[in-house]
């Protein structure tokens, strides 16, 4: 019976979501009275959690263990990514909702957030591993982040990469972790914007821009440390620095300073792919976020975005 209810409830939650369903409607498919659902699940969001959250992780664990334990991280990145093309459709369905879940497009907050968590853990290894291999934390993120995207490219939005494509890219990007910051700051911009524009062609766009401010704003004070910021001016300064694909330049105020940007990579690059504008979600939250992280009181107001003026322009106050 149990078996049967997880059947059911993961189809019902991919096509009506966690808010549509009802344990009702799930008794309903599967046939039963809704107490004994119940009987087996306290709540709808611990059944939630065990078909999405913990089915996900198992099966991430499991398709993990059946790669060669010899063989080169490049190598590692693209069968990891061509295994993704060849799940069965109960896999799909669950790396699928699991991936939406943790987008902040589907699912209840408590289970998102566990996803999170774990995630984060798992990008902070992977991180830390291929840094050693890259001998630059930037270069790992943007290598993370190509993964990414060639993921929900497959899972997300069911395009059927060739493997050649696939090896070629993440060798591409590998090889590039060895030459100048410009490939850097090109490649990192780049994947930015390909993620805006998906994003914005699945119709969820503004559903993860809402979710990603909220989370930036919760951590802001962590994402401050990992980038060495403490002082509002300096997460503007410590942006560029890293990226380097935005010229920003501070310039006191009698409350605060004001921002200026007459030059993005990201913006850029984004104009030429689509019409979805990638500012907020990729560079003005994280900053507004380190800023209130180290102080705040701070008061972050967008004036002027280069998406649609000769400028960014942001006005920190600071009393």
């Amino acid at each position: 019976m149990k078996e049967e209810i997880r059947y059911h409830a993961i189809r019902l939650f991919d096509k009506k979501g966690f808010h549509g369903t009802s344990m009702r409607d799930i008794a309903d498919a599967v046939g039963c009275k809704t107490p004994t659902v119940y009987h087996h699940y306290k709540n709808k969001e611990n059944l939630y959690d065990e078909v999405v959250r913990v089915a996900y992780i198992n099966l991430i664990n499991t398709k993990n263990r059946l790669l060669p334990e010899k063989i080169t991280p490049q190598d590692y990145c693209a069968e990891s990514i061509i295994q993704k093309k060849h799940l069965s459709d109960d896999e799909m369905l669950i790396h699928r909702i699991a991936l939406k879940t943790w987008l902040g497009c589907e699912g209840c907050d408590e289970v998102r957030q566990k996803l999170i968590e774990w995630e984060n853990a798992r990008n902070a290894r992977n991180e830390e591993s291929l840094s050693n291999i890259v001998s630059s934390i930037t270069w790992a993120k943007i290598i993370t982040r190509v993964f990414m995207n060639l993921m929900e490219r497959i899972i997300l939005f069911g395009e059927d990469i060739a493997d050649e494509e696939i090896r070629k890219e993440i060798n591409m990007i590998f090889d590039a972790a060895t030459h100048s910051n410009k490939t850097l700051q090109m490649y990192y911009a780049a994947a930015l914007a390909d993620a805006t524009l998906r994003y914005g062609k699945a119709g969820i766009l503004d559903e993860v821009k809402v979710q990603k401010r909220a989370e930036q704003m919760q951590t802001g004070s962590v994402l401050a440390d990992r980038f060495g910021v403490k002082t509002p001016k300096e997460a503007f300064e410590r942006i560029q620095d890293t990226y380097g694909c935005a010229n920003w330049v501070c310039e006191d105020t009698d409350d605060g300073f004001i921002a200026t940007c007459t030059s993005c990579m990201l913006s850029a690059i984004s104009k030429k792919m689509g019409n979805y504008c990638p500012c907020q979600l990729h560079c003005l939250s994280p900053i507004e976020a380190m800023i209130k992280g180290v102080q705040s009181n701070a008061e972050f107001t967008i004036e002027k975005t280069l998406w649609n003026e000769d400028k960014c322009l942001v006005k920190v106050s600071l009393r």
